[in-house]
């Protein structure tokens, strides 16, 4: 489906509150937002989240309208993307004070000495309000509480998360100014250990585990592209029984539900970025936006992502044309740093298919794991040429 499509819908916007904002969980693509005829928001990339606050635009004392404008274009891809609302879409409404969209960052440092586990909670709120944090086990009950935008609990018994038994945390976040709840979000979180080392594999809590991992679309197949829970469960339900644990997100951010599902299930996940660079593949993808927007694009990912105990990495590119080039370095620099400096506990990885030229233009170095496709005869040989690499194949 290309060419421009129109969406309008009236807003029942109740008058008891101060904030309204509208999240998008991805617009397919070239997206522009309108509210009562004032443009709020423009974003290009249809797999990225995003929110719009609608607040200065409103009427109080009126109706309200809001006009999405999509802009699909022909060849942006190498697959069918789908187009326009494909993924769900919120009203976020609340009080003077509140939690900044994608504000809740919950960071578990788990200790397998003891079994204890330090949980960090950076909460990023608009106003003057009070963070106050709750966590609930997964039988729902309370078992810790703190307060502040920069907190840490401490558990002497944690859960961990692991693809055997996916045990899942939530953290309730409530904002008060003085007696007042202004605000109040829901965070789930798991903890776990993940660690790749370069001679003896990955282990997860401290046990090995070969990751069994397949590639994935966002798309449904023949029930189209438009996210659809049910279907997208069943797919994934079927693959862990074939024996898949893990999954790399084809070539693109995925639905934040499919890696709520990724949570449940158990399903690690390399969570990837970009499949174009600077280069283009497709007439008109993504590199026609990267110089602009790659860097909001993988920070919002990121933001968004990092609260998922299923991501055990970060891929900043597939198959990049720009690593058969010198310059490609520097770009492959730029995005690992920007995913260390958003999320320092993930690594980056970036999938090589031309992995000779990736190494002569200095690019392997600048990734914490080498993703190697289409390479497996080679990896022998790099080994014995790189042996301080840790590798992936991707």
């Amino acid at each position: 489906i290309t060419g421009t499509g129109w969406y309008r819908l009236k807003l029942d916007l109740p008058e008891k509150y101060e904030h309204y904002a509208v999240e998008f969980d991805g617009i397919m693509n070239h997206a522009e937002v309108y509210v009562n005829g004032i443009k709020a928001a423009y974003r290009p990339y249809g797999y990225s989240s995003f929110s719009v606050d609608i607040t200065p635009f409103i009427n109080r004392d009126a109706e309200n309208n809001m006009i999405v404008k999509v802009n699909s274009l022909d060849k942006t891809s190498r697959w069918y993307p789908g187009a326009g609302l494909y993924r769900p879409v919120r009203l976020v409404m609340c009080g003077e004070s509140y939690v900044a969209y994608q504000g809740i960052w919950v960071n578990p440092e788990y200790h397998m000495e003891d079994g204890s586990a330090a949980v960090h909670i950076t909460c990023s709120v608009v106003g003057k309000g009070k963070a106050v944090h709750t966590i609930f086990d997964a039988e729902g009950r309370a078992i810790a509480g703190c307060e502040g935008k920069n907190a840490e609990v401490f558990l002497e018994s944690a859960e961990v998360w692991d693809v055997d038994s996916p045990k899942l945390y939530t953290l309730m976040t409530e904002v008060f100014v003085g007696e007042t709840c202004t605000d109040k979000l829901f965070t789930r979180f798991g903890i776990r250990k993940a660690v790749f080392d370069r001679d003896a594999g990955f282990f997860l809590n401290g046990k090995q585990r070969k990751i069994q991992g397949v590639c994935m679309h966002h798309d449904c197949g023949m029930f189209g592209a438009a996210y659809q829970k049910d279907v997208i469960q069943r797919r994934l339900t079927a693959l862990r029984e074939m024996g898949c644990n893990a999954l790399r997100t084809t070539h693109n951010p995925p639905c934040p539900a499919t890696l709520d599902l990724c949570d449940e299930l158990g399903i690690m996940v390399l969570d990837e970025a970009f499949d174009e660079w600077k280069i283009p593949k497709a007439v008109n993808g993504y590199a026609n936006e990267f110089e602009e927007w790659a860097e909001r694009d993988l920070t919002d990912m990121i933001h968004r992502d990092r609260n998922h105990p299923c991501v055990i990495l970060y891929s900043i590119g597939n198959e990049i044309p720009d690593q058969t080039l010198p310059q490609g370095r520097d770009i492959c620099r730029k995005l690992t740093s920007i995913c260390h400096r958003e999320d320092p506990t993930r690594p980056v990885t970036c999938g090589f298919n031309r992995p000779d030229a990736a190494v002569k233009n200095g690019l392997t170095e600048e990734v914490d794991i080498v993703g190697l496709n289409y390479s497996a005869r080679e990896y022998q040989r790099y080994r014995k040429e790189h042996p301080d690499w840790t590798m992936i194949a991707t």
